[in-house]
């Protein structure tokens, strides 16, 4: 997981500078792998009374508690992290929106993006390797008793090279 804001610029302010009980809710607008594979979470408030849910059906995260001063909901939203757990994650980007509520009233909404950086998962290749004795007109010996491949990003493999030492 990463955060999903930059923690050191992120600021809430409220006009009224009553502590109150807030909700927060912070939404993947433009959501692009099947449900369950982009997470939202809120982690390093255990101290303050909040309870949080993500909706994996709406991509929506509802952060509730309180009351609270603004310094705790900073901190609340400054928790907000995002994970992609998909094999394959698709697109570049994700946008965030966040609100917050001051029942009855509402914030204006700020946005977020965040960036995918592709990792490419080379292949693994497992063998149970042996000693194979060939004599002259044999014809086909099989070189390997087990071998395994696996690739946790990719399903096809391009090519395979064999070498032999001598």
């Amino acid at each position: 997981p990463v955060p999903a804001v930059n923690v050191a610029t992120l600021s809430l302010t409220d006009r009224d500078l009553i502590s109150s009980l807030y909700i927060a809710t912070v939404v993947i607008t433009d959501p692009q792998q099947p449900t369950g594979q982009e997470i939202l979470a809120v982690t390093g408030v255990s101290s303050l009374q909040v309870n949080s849910y993500y909706d994996n059906s709406t991509y929506t995260l509802t952060i509730s508690g309180g009351p609270l001063p603004i310094s705790a909901i900073e901190a609340v939203l400054r928790g907000v992290t995002y994970n992609n757990v998909a094999t394959l994650p698709t697109g570049l980007s994700r946008t965030l929106r966040f609100d917050v509520q001051d029942p009855p009233l509402q914030s204006n909404p700020a946005f977020t993006t965040i960036f995918l950086i592709y990792v490419d998962y080379p292949p693994m290749l497992m063998v149970t390797s042996q000693l194979t004795y060939y004599t002259a007109g044999d014809g086909t010996v099989n070189l390997l008793s087990f071998t395994n491949i696996t690739d946790i990003d990719n399903t096809t493999l391009v090519s395979a090279n064999i070498t032999f030492f001598a």
